[in-house]
C-alpha cells in the first residue's frame, strides 16, 4: 500500500492494521463496521481526550475503524502540512481511537481482494467491482458515464478503475467511502455506517436507496437497503452520544458547548415532533428535543 511510505503521516501508521485477512476475519467475526471521512476526523480531533473516548464508548456496535488511504491523504494534503505538524494534530487522535477500536487503512486494492475473496475468481471479482463502481457514482454523472466505457478484465487493470473514479477530485473520499461500503455490504457484512459531514454522501445513500437495479444486485428492499447503510453526521453522533450516556440536561448542554464549536452553523435535516426540519437549531433546543426524544436527525 503506497500511503504506507508517506513520510508525513509516519507518526501514526503503527495504530493501523492493513492486512485485508485481518479484516476479513474480524468482519466474520463482527459484520458490522464504521466508515470515518476527512471532515469528521478533523472535528473530532480537537475534542479534549474525555469527550473523544466519551463518544467511541457510545459507538459499541463494531469494534471496527476503516480509514481509506484516499481519506487519510486528504489529512496531509495541504503543502504546509509537515511529519511533525501532523504529529502534533493527528498521533494523540489516532493512538486514542486505537485504544479502543481496531483501526483499518482500506484501498481499492482492499475491496478487490474482498471481492476475490467473496466471488473466487479473478475475473468475476473484476466485473462486480466495475458494476458498484457505476452504481455508486450515480450521482457523479461523468465519472459514471467514463467507467462505463472501461474494459476491466483483470487485477492489472484496477490502476485504470482507481484513475477513472477521481478519488483526489472532490468528494473523492467520500465517493470511496460510497464503493466501500456498498462492496462490503455485497459481502454479506454490515451495517456499515459513513461517519461524514458532507451532504453529498447522504444525498448517495438517498439515491442508492431509491436504485432498483443496485437493491436488486444486493437482494435488498429498500427498508432493508437502508437498515444496511447508515450514515452519521456530526451532529448525529453527539445526540446519539448524549442518548447513550443518558446525560442530565446540565450534562448534555455541557457537552455540546464543548463539543459543537465547529458545527454550530451547519443546517440539521431532521424530523422534529413528526415534521420534517431544515435548519440551525441551538444548543438549548437540541438538548431539550434530544433527552425528550422528539427528534430524529437524518444528517
Amino acid at each position: 500500500m503506497k500511503i504506507l511510505q508517506e513520510p508525513v503521516i509516519s507518526s501514526v501508521i503503527s495504530y493501523f492494521n492493513t492486512s485485508t485477512e485481518q479484516l476479513l476475519k474480524e468482519l466474520k467475526s463482527n459484520a458490522t463496521f464504521y466508515l470515518f471521512d476527512n471532515d469528521f476526523m478533523s472535528l473530532l480531533r480537537k475534542l479534549s481526550d474525555s469527550d473523544l473516548e466519551c463518544i467511541i464508548s457510545s459507538f459499541d456496535e463494531s469494534n471496527i475503524i476503516l480509514v481509506p488511504d484516499v481519506v487519510l491523504q486528504e489529512s496531509y494534503g495541504n503543502d504546509w502540512m509537515t511529519p511533525d505538524r501532523y504529529k502534533s494534530k493527528y498521533q494523540k487522535f489516532f493512538e486514542t481511537l486505537s485504544n479502543h477500536k481496531l483501526l483499518f487503512i482500506i484501498s481499492l486494492d482492499t475491496l478487490f481482494e474482498i471481492m476475490i475473496n467473496d466471488c473466487g475468481d479473478e475475473t468475476q471479482a473484476m466485473n462486480l467491482m466495475k458494476k458498484l463502481s457505476i452504481e455508486a457514482t450515480r450521482g457523479h454523472k461523468t465519472i459514471s458515464d467514463s467507467i462505463k466505457k472501461l474494459s476491466l478484465p483483470n487485477r492489472m487493470t484496477l490502476p485504470i478503475l482507481q484513475s477513472a473514479l477521481d478519488f483526489s477530485s472532490s468528494n473523492g473520499g467520500e465517493r470511496f467511502l460510497t464503493l466501500a461500503n456498498l462492496v462490503l455490504i455485497n459481502s454479506y457484512f454490515g451495517p456499515g455506517y459513513i461517519f461524514s459531514n458532507d451532504n453529498q454522501v447522504y444525498a448517495d445513500r438517498n439515491i442508492h436507496a431509491g436504485n432498483d437495479k443496485l437493491r436488486n444486485r444486493l437482494d435488498l428492499s429498500e427498508e432493508e437497503f437502508r437498515d444496511v447503510y447508515k450514515t452519521f453526521s456530526y451532529v448525529k453522533v453527539l445526540t446519539h452520544t448524549i442518548q447513550s450516556q443518558c446525560f442530565t440536561k446540565g450534562q448534555a448542554l455541557d457537552f455540546l458547548t464543548r463539543c459543537r464549536h465547529y458545527d454550530r452553523n451547519r443546517k440539521i435535516k431532521a424530523v422534529i415532533y413528526d415534521d420534517w426540519f431544515h435548519d440551525l437549531l441551538s444548543d438549548e433546543k437540541l438538548v431539550d428535543l434530544t433527552l425528550e426524544r422528539k427528534i430524529n436527525i437524518n444528517f
